[in-house]
């Protein structure tokens, strides 16, 4: 009888590995009116999928089939509750989700289980400052995490117009929070505005910075200016670098003016957003790239195709480039790429009313 049991659970195990997931989930989001403006897209070691709309502050949970199961999180302040977090975050060890808190009035990392339960608030080693610049959340295999910190620290004047002068530093923690290492920092110039205060749109062709983990546990650092992946360990020891064959993507002052009368035209309801796309100063480049992921020993950076500079982008090319950095291949991927996990792309779509749908499809 034992026997027996075991071959039927090792048919069972054999049909699961062999069929897998389909090819193509499609989220059933049609009928949730609360799911709008979505910034993250992932699951969980069980295939469970989460959204997170920073607009509602509200995760939406979905089998793994892409049925909805439910929703929970709201805005407020108090326990089981955020106020400003841009992004959910997932630890793998725990089976939690996190979520910090970016400029809040109550600096947290609110942390829930999957079913929805508001569990505690992660006691990171951070002053409250800076816990309230916590960007992003990269946790490893045995429950250590890192975590990226963006603190503005000045303005830099240009003529009339300003460019915010931030901190952007890497931080190793061990799974309790406590501070292991700091793996490095560097100042970037990020938003612009009328004078010299927090806020401010976001200029056109300002550069990113992308972090991501290895296989190994150790990080990727890549500024979207540059062609160079910068490789760390977590101790702040740096790894060496990979130069990928590609070019920054140089803008003539045509292009650049072009750009900047649709931004104006675009804006021409809001003054004060018309006022400064005027302004708008011109740097060097446009990143070609606007992301990129470590999939294997591969890189797939990430680029959108839009109709305007303020429409939504409809298509997404992925370009590959091997561990040497030489460019391998190059597709299209109709909606927007929010993720790649495990050979799969999480994607975003926006019909002719803009509402958003979803779906996790294979990369082949």
């Amino acid at each position: 009888m034992n026997t027996m049991k075991t071959f039927v659970i090792f048919v069972i195990i054999l049909f699961w590995a062999v069929s897998g997931f389909p090819e193509t989930i499609t989220l059933k989001t049609a009928d949730l009116n609360e799911c709008i403006e979505i910034s993250t897209f992932l699951t969980n070691t069980k295939g469970e999928i989460f959204l997170y709309s920073g607009r509602m502050s509200k995760i939406f949970k979905f089998k793994q089939n892409g049925e909805f199961e439910k929703s929970y999180c709201r805005n407020g302040i108090g326990p089981g509750e955020v106020k400003r977090v841009l992004w959910l975050y997932y630890n793998p060890v725990t089976d939690f989700l996190y979520l910090p808190e970016v400029s809040s009035l109550v600096p947290k990392i609110s942390i829930f289980d999957c079913d929805g339960n508001f569990k505690n608030y992660l006691h990171i080693e951070l002053s409250p400052t800076q816990k309230d610049h916590v960007v992003k959340m990269i946790f490893l295999e045995d429950g250590s995490f890192y975590a990226v910190l963006n603190e503005r620290i000045g303005w830099e004047s240009h003529g009339d117009v300003y460019l915010t002068k931030d901190k952007f530093s890497l931080l190793y923690f061990d799974k309790a929070g406590k501070l292991k290492d700091k793996v490095f920092e560097t100042i970037k110039n990020d938003e612009m505005s009328s004078g010299p205060r927090w806020g401010g749109p976001a200029i056109l062709f300002s550069p990113s910075i992308i972090i991501r983990s290895t296989r190994e546990g150790n990080v990727c650092f890549w500024k979207s200016d540059e062609n160079i992946l910068q490789f760390y360990s977590k101790t702040g020891v740096k790894l060496g670098t990979t130069t990928l064959e590609m070019n920054p993507l140089l803008l003539s002052d045509s292009e650049f003016e072009a750009a900047k009368k649709e931004l104006v035209k675009n804006f021409e309801k809001d003054l004060r957003m018309q006022s400064l796309a005027k302004k708008m100063i011109k740097l060097k480049y446009t990143p070609i790239y606007k992301s990129f992921f470590l999939v294997n020993d591969h890189y797939i950076f990430v680029d959108f195709i839009r109709e305007s500079v303020d429409d939504y982008a409809k298509e997404t090319v992925l370009t590959t480039f091997d561990k040497n950095g030489k460019r391998q291949s190059s597709k299209k991927v109709n909606g927007v790429v929010m993720n790649i996990s495990n050979n799969r792309l999480y994607v975003k779509e926006y019909d002719e009313d803009d509402n958003e749908f979803f779906r996790i499809e294979d990369f082949k």
